[in-house]
């Protein structure tokens, strides 16, 4: 056992104090006192018992004091405005300021020191190294310490403290690895004879029920409490996660109890409902049965297909256009069968479709000494109108209305051919005039003794004339 005391002053307009104590255990001898004083704008004084070394830091002047020295082992650090002194005997002290490392302070930017540990398997207590520092500054009234890390098991004390407040121990138990099993994800979507649709994954866990992630060794083997199971029925981990893959029941629609066990580590269960088909599904593990809408998940039928819920299963069907199972589903060619489009239409397939377009039979074209309407071109069943110029007359065994047919040609059509128009009514003329057909038309001429335009013939009075061309002493 041992004691030490020293004290540090100096004058000044501010003061600070700070105290630290911790649990463990450290031996020295010695006692020794030592004091020590400087001038300056600030004062303060510390105090600490405590078995390890202490230092403390603020702006201002310090001091120093030296005594009878002892040994011992721990360490802690502290900080607070003001003047600092540092004092070393038998043990040293540390102190800090701040708030409490486990509630929230009105201020900000006070200092909580993590002064030491105790370790319940006694011997060392600086089971937990520095990372980066003992000490951690408030911020919004907490304070978070960075890099500290345990390299014992067992239960360890750590100590927070800062000036003014009362401090806080708290007991970590730190584990010294793999434990139990823990049910990371559960088996569940279970049918007689069908691959559960979710497969069990068992996590390899330490005490605390975390996940050792570095054990990628343990066999992990599951069983069931009634029924038989089927497919792989041990897992390896990796990553501290045991994965099982194609696992199903043999058995009728029950509640399963499923175990998870692997040597040297505590196992664990968990409730599985086995449902009479894939078509239901539990409210829960252990729960009832109800049917599912197998319609609402997506991807149950092709996209081109249409779903229908029953109770306990469904059905896919390929949608108007589409053939197949209807959970595959490929475009239908409607345009090889016989019969898609009507005759005089020709037919064009789509996607999931098809389309009719009557057959065309393009222009007619032209018609010497006649005319066509209309001179678009013309689709099935639809006709032009043929007519011919004066002096022409449509004649032949066609039509004067030829139609497109369905094979893309049209019927045929009559043609213009030169009217005689003598042969009717000596072609308007006058019946004292001669009819003289011509190509497209005809002449009209006054016959012998008769004058005018053809059309309209008068007599000629010859004896008017050089008395007709005779002696004119002739009586008559």
């Amino acid at each position: 056992s041992g004691s030490s005391s020293g004290s540090s002053s100096s004058s000044g307009s501010s003061s600070g104090s700070s105290s630290s104590s911790s649990s463990g255990s450290s031996s020295s001898s010695g006692s020794s006192s030592g004091s020590s004083s400087s001038s300056g704008s600030s004062s303060g004084s510390s105090s600490g018992s405590s078995s390890g070394s202490s230092s403390s830091s603020s702006s201002g002047s310090s001091g120093s004091s030296s005594g009878s020295s002892g040994s011992s082992s721990g360490s802690s650090s502290g900080s607070s405005s003001g003047s600092s002194g540092s004092s070393s005997g038998s043990s040293s002290g540390s102190s800090s300021s701040g708030s409490s490392g486990s509630r929230r302070r009105r201020d900000a930017g006070s200092n909580i020191a993590l002064h030491r540990v105790g370790h319940s398997s006694g011997g060392r207590e600086d089971v937990v190294r520095v990372a980066q520092s003992m000490t951690a500054t408030t911020s919004g009234g907490i304070a978070t310490f960075v890099g500290l890390t345990s390299y014992r098991a067992g239960s360890v004390s750590l100590v927070f403290s800062a000036a003014g407040y009362a401090s806080v121990t708290q007991t970590l138990v730190v584990s010294a690895g793999p434990n139990k099993l823990v049910v990371h994800t559960q088996a569940a979507g279970a049918s007689p004879s069908a691959v559960f649709t979710t497969q069990p994954v068992v996590a390899i866990a330490d005490a605390d029920a975390n996940t050792v992630s570095t054990d990628s060794s343990t066999v992990v083997t599951v069983s069931t409490s009634v029924g038989t199971l089927s497919g792989s029925l041990t897992a390896v981990a990796k990553d501290g996660l045991a994965t099982f893959s194609g696992v199903s029941f043999l058995g009728s629609a029950t509640v399963a109890t499923l175990t998870y066990t692997s040597s040297g580590l505590q196992s664990v269960t968990q409730l599985l409902t086995v449902c009479a088909s894939a078509g239901y599904s539990p409210t829960k593990n252990g729960g009832a049965c109800v049917d599912v809408n197998e319609c609402t998940k997506p991807n149950t039928c092709a996209e081109k297909a249409t779903c229908s819920n029953s109770v306990g299963s469904f059905t896919c069907a390929c949608n108007a256009g589409w053939t197949g199972s209807g959970t595959t589903c490929v475009n239908v060619n409607e345009c090889a069968t016989t019969g898609a489009c009507p005759t005089g239409f020709n037919c064009a397939d789509t996607v999931g479709s098809f389309t009719c377009t009557a057959v065309s039979c393009g222009s007619y074209g032209t018609v010497a000494n006649g005319q066509v309407a209309p001179t678009t071109p013309i689709s099935f069943p639809n006709s032009v109108t043929l007519s011919c110029v004066a002096g022409y007359a449509l004649t032949g065994t066609g039509t004067s209305t030829p139609s497109c047919g369905p094979t893309g040609s049209f019927t045929p059509g009559q043609t213009c051919a030169d009217i005689n128009e003598c042969g009717v009514s000596n072609g308007g003329c006058s019946s004292k005039a001669v009819c003289s057909n011509t190509v497209g038309s005809r002449t009209c001429q006054c016959g012998s003794g008769y004058e005018g335009t053809g059309l309209q013939c008068a007599d000629v009075n010859e004896c008017a004339v050089a008395n007709g061309g005779g002696d004119a002493s002739a009586p008559w």
